[in-house]
């Protein structure tokens, strides 16, 4: 594709503006749905009222979250160490079995004799 040199027939498609890509764009625009299902832009609102927004919501609790750990299923645990060992390849969904003797030697390429 040529350049004419005219930034102006540059569209970016993030914010739709002329003269920069959606790389070089500056805007800053997320999508806030609200309970109703309406949606806004945050770009309308300033930094205050973005800030309480996501206090009401929970989504600034990082530190909560890492405070409270990682929860696990004890059905699922369960689940797994009762797991049957198969008995049979079929079993195992393998139809070709591939060995391969010496694995750790393979960047080694010297001739046995």
């Amino acid at each position: 594709m040529a350049s004419t040199g005219k930034t102006r027939d540059i569209q970016c498609r993030k914010c739709l503006g002329f003269g920069h890509i959606e790389r070089e764009c500056r805007t800053k625009r997320v999508m806030l749905v609200r309970e109703d299902g309406e949606y806004d832009s945050a770009s309308d609102f300033d930094e205050d009222t973005l800030a309480l927004i996501a206090a009401r919501d929970g989504t600034n609790s990082d530190s909560e979250r890492e405070m409270e750990g990682i929860e696990v299923d004890p059905a699922k645990i369960e689940a797994i160490e009762n797991w049957p060992q198969p008995k049979t390849v079929t079993q195992v969904g393998i139809k070709t079995l591939v060995v391969i003797d010496r694995a750790s030697k393979i960047g080694n390429s010297r001739r046995l004799s």
